[in-house]
């Protein structure tokens, strides 16, 4: 993966090295470059994954807190309501009370209807979406415009306990916002999408008008694609109208920032995986320079076990001496993988399997087992990359045609590891390489 690194470096550089519009014009080429490239996009859909997780969280607590205040509402708004009337009927000059924060109380169920359908912007970074967020400085207006109001002061036992129910929605909120902000600022998924949208807005979508469209119809579809338009404005220089122009240079700031950020991530991720596909492939060339004939004579010795998991066994010890900590044929998820390590940032699966006469039923076996064991795991665990590992004993030589399978945001990672005796190999095998497709590793159409 060394030139994997370089290519993105590459890309990464050249686009940081224009200046003004021309960065924008050049942002397709990268986005291009990470979608085009199996190893990218798969390291890019994990992290857009992660930061969808982190978003689904947010918007699971407004839809709670929603449920919330709706249960509070059945319980008070009956009243709520009528002292609210009872006081705008006392304040005749001040008709704005029915406006302002969103509406009047009955409005309530109504917006905490819309609670979890965030829409973020494309270009900027995230205010609060919520429905949480905008109900709840209306609330507090409302019972401030009801302090004096008798229903709210001759009954001090449910007055509290309203306002303790809307105090504790404040506070939940308040943190579940802190830490949606915090992502949607720091995230290289948040990052990772507004490039993209940079990328798509040189060309925005086309309005589509209908003939009954009337003013209000075609000004809020033209205003639905303007953000899109003034980036593809900013980067052309065109425009008529300064409002439809966006600002080139703060556009350039913006995509820098989220470069920066996606790309130490993307390193970082390469990096982890290029470690751990280090270290397998460090046990294949130790196991076929030095290991093989030990790896022989222990399961020669050892006729009751299973040749599979003496095998195994030697891949955990040493991957256990490279400091993971890989469990063997643990139960996980009612299942047994091979191995399954689950303490680093992102779950370490292996299956081994070995074979000294026929290989290609067995192999094409096992990767449908990889993939059944990864749809278990995936429910608990992030494991966005897993190996296949055969070990020859005998048999024909076993060649992947593809270094690695994807399906989805996954990566299976097939290896052979040759420890057959010297006698079968080269200008003495007896049979010709068995060639196995990427096609033959693939999950079938029940598999993720």
């Amino acid at each position: 993966m060394n030139e994997l690194h370089s290519l993105f470096d590459r890309q990464v550089e050249y686009l940081r090295r224009q200046q003004g519009e021309r960065l924008l014009l050049l942002v397709p080429r990268f986005v291009r470059t990470v979608t085009e490239e199996p190893r990218f996009t798969a390291i890019a859909d994990d992290i857009v994954a992660d930061y969808v997780r982190a978003l689904t969280a947010f918007a699971d607590a407004d839809r709670s807190l929603a449920q919330e205040l709706l249960s509070l509402w059945r319980t008070h708004g009956e009243w709520f309501t009528k002292a609210w009337v009872q006081e705008v009927a006392k304040e005749r000059t001040k008709p704005e009370w029915a406006a302002v924060y969103g509406g009047p109380p009955e409005t309530l169920p109504q917006r905490l209807a819309r609670a979890g359908q965030h829409e973020l912007p494309k270009f900027e970074q995230s205010g609060d979406p919520s429905a949480i967020g905008e109900v709840l400085p209306a609330i507090g207006h409302w019972m401030a415009c009801l302090k004096d109001n008798q229903s709210w002061t001759g009954d001090e036992a449910m007055a509290n306990q309203f306002m303790a129910t809307v105090r504790q929605a404040e506070a939940d909120h308040e943190r579940a916002l802190r830490a949606f902000l915090v992502v949607t600022r720091t995230h290289p998924g948040a990052a990772w999408n507004r490039l993209v949208a940079f990328a798509a807005s040189l060309v925005p979508p086309r309005e589509v008008h209908a003939p009954d469209d009337d003013g209000w119809a075609i000004l809020e579809k033209y205003t639905r694609t303007l953000d899109q338009l003034r980036v593809s404005n900013a980067a052309l220089k065109l425009g008529q109208y300064d409002h439809a122009i966006g600002d080139a240079e703060k556009y350039r700031e913006r995509i820098i920032e989220d470069l920066d950020l996606f790309s130490e991530e993307v390193r970082h991720r390469i990096g982890l995986r290029l470690s751990r596909r280090a270290l397998v492939r460090r046990f294949k060339t130790r196991c076929e320079r030095f290991d093989a004939a030990v790896l022989r004579a222990a399961i020669a010795n050892e006729p009751k076990r299973k040749p599979e998991d003496i095998l195994t066994i030697a891949l955990a010890k040493y991957l256990f001496d490279q400091g993971l900590n890989p469990l063997f044929n643990a139960e996980i998820v009612k299942l047994r993988p091979d191995l399954f390590d689950s303490t680093g940032p992102f779950a370490f699966y292996v299956e081994a399997k070995q074979y000294a006469d026929k290989p290609q039923k067995l192999i094409t076996k096992a990767a449908w087992q990889v993939w059944d064991t990864w749809n278990e795991l995936d429910g608990q665990y992030e494991v966005p990359e897993a190996f296949l590992l055969v070990f020859r004993r005998g048999g024909p030589l076993v060649v992947f045609d593809s270094e690695f399978v994807r399906a989805g945001s996954r990566t299976l990672y097939p290896l052979l590891v040759d420890i057959a005796e010297p006698a079968s190999k080269g200008s003495r095998a007896k049979q010709g390489p068995v060639h196995i497709t990427a096609a033959d590793l693939s999950p079938k159409d029940d598999a993720k």
